[in-house]
């Protein structure tokens, strides 16, 4: 394949969102020889998306630097960070989650107009009705603040969600020089790959197919399903409503016809549309990385859990079509704790446990209850000292009556001030234990909200804008040899 991204694209779309020198050099040194890349991406997630976002582009970062440092001068490695603007599935970057001061996920929903449905991220805007706006700002600043709203709202005025989510990724990852490629902007490029795939789709099936099984043997989930369509692997879109169409192949006699939603094509129209409006096409899970690693020169890609998955079952894809199969490596996972998160788990005792602050809510709520039990021993004590007590108005009874009205005196006094402690005790427990029980929703709330890890969750502007040296912090930790998952107190 022949279908290399000049680097002037690149850098022509970063500086239209106003990205720094470090990204607009970085994107200058793809164009020369001996300069790869370390790719990374995610979907236009609203508002940035979640945490992991964030660590997919530092791993890239840390991995690039960490070549350049054993290449010794023979070669330059840029980070690459992919926007999968093509994405159309809309449920799942049109919302964002916060976290409330009690723990709880707050939900907040990107106004998103009803014509937008089945369109790409690229073709996706927020709402123009001003009471949805400020809906939506109102919420915001309820949890970040009026300016840190007004800051996240503004990179979404007159921008597509891709726009909106490379110029987030470049005002708070420019300093890193990571170049942010938005794939709507890379479509022109994929003529060749695509020509290619509309006459041998069903082999590219097939051998996802049979990577799958080989998975399978070993005790693997594939990521694409067994059933993977036999199909060209890439979208339409045609229609005047701008929505991202699936091409459906249809055997007519010995010609073969393609259908995209209302329109028919044989297959010499459909070649002359790929090869005069490439721009109008976009590739499927199963053949970006084909394409992605066709334009660039890439040397690694970082990936997340479910990402490894499919890629897993395309090496053999990347050889049909000459694409160069990069080094693989895993994203960082962390779990960030903030000051309160911090607090809450040396209230319950886990200062030499880190590990537990991943307990589920209700074992947490467990520890809460338990480190406020003062009921138990004081009515025990209280028993034990009426009992000394009664055991010795036997003794007094014996050697001297005329003293048991006094020692009865004596019981009674001790019995109630004993019972004004225990009732002073437990309410003081209660206290403690309701703040306690506070704590421990909070840590759950953080560490696993919806019971699913953070970073999967939370969104990643909800801490840049707490933090706001985060990057930096990260980056210092950020071990591209090291598979552990890093707990991080900020």
């Amino acid at each position: 394949l022949d279908c290399d991204c000049p680097p002037s694209t690149l850098e022509e779309n970063v500086r239209a969102l106003g990205a720094p020198e470090a990204v607009l050099q970085n994107a200058r040194k793809l164009a020369h020889e001996k300069t790869y890349a370390v790719i990374t991406g995610q979907q236009a997630g609203f508002l940035g998306g979640p945490l992991f976002t964030i660590y997919k582009a530092l791993s890239a970062v840390k991995l690039a630097r960490q070549y350049e440092l054993e290449a010794q001068g023979a070669a330059q490695f840029v980070p690459v960070f992919w926007v999968a603007g093509d994405d159309h599935d809309l449920a799942e970057i049109d919302h964002a989650y916060f976290l409330n001061a009690d723990g709880a996920s707050v939900r907040i929903s990107a106004p998103v107009a009803k014509e937008c449905e089945g369109r790409s991220a690229c073709e996706i805007f927020l709402s123009r009705e001003p009471e949805a706006l400020k809906k939506l700002h109102d919420e915001l600043a309820a949890l970040l603040g009026a300016d840190a709203a007004h800051d996240l709202l503004r990179e979404y005025d007159g921008r597509d969600f891709e726009a909106a989510f490379s110029s987030l990724l470049l005002k708070w990852l420019g300093a890193t020089g990571i170049v942010v490629a938005r794939s709507s902007c890379l479509r022109k490029f994929s003529a060749q790959l695509l020509a290619r795939n509309l006459d041998d789709f069903d082999v590219s099936a097939r051998l996802v197919q049979e990577a799958g099984v080989a998975l399978q043997k070993c005790q693997y989930e594939p990521g694409f399903s067994e059933r993977t369509r036999v199909a060209p692997h890439f979208f339409a879109v045609l229609d005047a409503d701008r929505k991202r169409t699936a091409i459906q192949p249809e055997q007519r006699g010995a010609e073969r016809v393609f259908r995209v939603g209302t329109f028919e094509f044989t297959r010499a129209q459909m070649l002359e549309k790929i090869e005069r409006e490439p721009e109008r096409f976009s590739t499927s899970a199963l053949l970006r990385p084909v394409f992605q690693d066709s334009l660039f020169p890439t040397a690694a890609v970082v990936l997340g859990p479910g990402e490894l998955a499919y890629w897993a079952q395309l090496r053999q894809v990347h050889a049909h079509y000459g694409a160069v199969w990069p080094v693989i490596a895993p994203r960082a996972t962390l779990t960030l704790l903030d000051a309160a998160g911090e607090k809450a788990a040396c209230k319950l005792g886990l200062e030499d446990r880190p590990l537990d602050i991943f307990l589920d809510r209700n074992e947490l709520r467990k520890l809460a209850a338990a480190g406020g039990e003062l009921s138990g021993p004081i009515a025990a004590r209280k028993k034990a000292l009426l009992e000394n007590l009664d055991a010795l108005r036997e003794t007094v009874a014996a050697s001297n009556a005329g003293l048991l009205p006094m020692l009865e005196k004596i019981r009674q006094k001790v019995e109630h001030e004993l019972e004004r402690f225990a009732i002073r005790a437990g309410s003081e427990a209660d206290k403690r234990g309701e703040a306690r029980t506070l704590r421990a929703e909070y840590l759950a709330g953080l560490v696993r909200p919806r019971n699913a890890p953070q970073e999967r969750i939370l969104c990643a502007a909800e801490f840049m804008a707490k933090f706001p040296g985060l990057c930096e912090r990260l980056l210092e930790v950020i071990d591209p040899s090291d598979r552990e998952h890093l707990i991080v107190t900020l």
